[in-house]
């Protein structure tokens, strides 16, 4: 169990008079993975992700981070330290009104020399383009910038894996995407572990595995663009496919296409461009 999230056979409920949200979950997240967990309002995503990090209170199976259990609360600063959460609305993490400061804020909890954590921070806003933007007051900023800033200050603390929570919910489409290339970047040329919670099924594509839950339940853990093309199944575990996705089936369904790679909108437009060029 090193060097990975292990989650076993974890079931969850708020209290005996509720119903079961989580139903004997089993995920193994490898150091180093990119993984989208989807699902529908309720699907019990989000409370997936307090769990790891320890904010909810496990009693029904376990989790293991680098083979720390959460089950047992000594561990859960440690834990803390090696799982960070961004969660879906930036100004509910941004506690300073000018950006470098709000960096800063969780280093000076563990650090006493200010020139480390300038280093650190710095090298934070580096990683999601914020740099020039250090001195910046944080009202000034638009919605993707905040979540970037979120991002840094996380960053900051040096991190092995990091939950994206609904994180691009509340954003643009540009903040969105501007958002999923950081998450892309620090995965891949940075080797930090990505666990994006989301019910936008699209997003799924910047991953290397999709996790479908329903009513608590696993239904789908595999390749997420294997996925896109059915969306009947999409539909049943109460996930909406995009109008990229949709085209997409329309022409691989009319013979007009075959990759099933394609679903991104930059790319359909240009196949859809080449078909009228040879129409």
């Amino acid at each position: 169990m090193d060097n990975c999230i292990s989650i076993k056979n974890v079931s969850f409920k708020y209290d005996e008079l509720n119903d079961f949200i989580l139903r004997d979950v089993n995920i193994n997240i490898k150091k180093g993975e990119f993984v989208c967990i989807m699902g529908g309002n309720g699907s019990g995503k989000s409370t997936l992700s307090k769990l790891i990090n320890g904010i909810y209170e496990l009693k029904y199976g376990d989790i293991y981070v680098d083979s720390l259990s959460v089950k047992d609360r000594k561990n859960i600063l440690d834990i803390r330290k090696k799982v960070s959460i961004v969660f879906q609305n930036p100004d509910n993490q941004i506690v300073s009104t000018i950006v470098m400061d709000d960096v800063v804020f969780g280093l000076e909890n563990i650090l006493r020399d200010r020139k480390k954590m300038e280093r650190r921070a710095n090298d934070a806003l580096h990683k999601v383009n914020m740099f020039d933007y250090r001195n910046y007051n944080t009202n000034m900023l638009s919605g993707g910038q905040k979540q970037r800033v979120s991002i840094s200050g996380v960053l900051s603390m040096k991190p092995d894996y990091i939950i994206f929570d609904e994180s691009t919910s509340m954003l643009d489409p540009f903040g969105k995407k501007e958002v999923l290339n950081i998450l892309t970047d620090l995965n891949k040329n940075y080797g930090i572990t990505v666990i994006l919670i989301t019910h936008f099924v699209d997003e799924c594509l910047a991953c290397d595995r999709g996790i479908i839950l329903t009513d608590g339940v696993i239904k789908y853990d595999g390749d997420p663009r294997n996925i896109l093309s059915n969306e009947d199944f999409l539909v049943k575990n109460n996930l909406t496919t995009t109008y990229s996705c949709r085209i997409s089936n329309t022409l691989m369904k009319y013979g007009l296409h075959n990759n099933k790679d394609i679903f991104e909108l930059e790319e359909l437009v240009n196949l859809l461009c080449q078909l009228n060029l040879r129409m």
